[in-house]
């Protein structure tokens, strides 16, 4: 990775301790074991799509706190699912056997998987479906938003009081100031 040698602080060492050994093997059969995991995850229709996500793409925090005392169970149900690629869109209905097509209901064109419906279906770009929810946060935020910038539109402005820099010459001596 870098010039440094062999011997450089301590990347390499012949005479390891037994802890050390130990620690260095445990760390090694560790990330085996993820790796195994990770490739036997990817193989999995449903449940590997974790797999596919970019790396610069993080899953949302889920904390057992904020899933025990969440205000609303369905949302965090909600959550869940969508994590797991198993919401009840079309596709998922069609291989649960519910349904007979898995075509996208607005578009009728492609299939209607979680991924479509939520980011790519043309129709419900076109009808402002994707914006709807963030417009909807915003005029839920405006009149108190509205109410708080006239209420200080309203105040009057007090003048703050001039302060000016007094400038000593050289040798003088600078006059005594009170504490503010």
């Amino acid at each position: 990775m870098d010039r440094a040698g062999l011997g450089a602080r301590d990347r390499y060492r012949r005479k390891l301790t037994l802890k050390e050994k130990r620690k260095q093997l445990l760390n090694g059969v560790r990330k085996a074991m993820e790796e195994k995991a990770t490739i036997h995850s990817m193989g999995l229709t449903q449940q590997g799509s974790w797999t596919k996500w970019k790396e610069d793409v993080l899953p949302p925090d889920l904390k057992w706190k904020d899933l025990i005392f969440a205000k609303n169970p369905r949302l965090i149900s909600h959550q869940m699912n969508a994590l797991a690629n198993c919401l009840p869109t079309p596709d998922m209905k069609f291989k649960w056997g519910y349904k007979s097509s898995a075509i996208c209901p607005l578009c009728n064109e492609s299939q209607g998987s979680q991924m479509h419906i939520l980011s790519f279906c043309k129709v419900a770009l076109l009808q402002g479906r994707y914006s709807w929810r963030h417009d909807s946060v915003l005029s839920t935020l405006e009149p108190l938003l509205r109410s708080y910038i006239n209420r200080h539109n309203e105040k009057k402005l007090e003048p703050t009081p001039r302060r000016t820099v007094k400038f000593i010459r050289a040798g003088e001596a600078a006059p005594k100031q009170s504490p503010r």
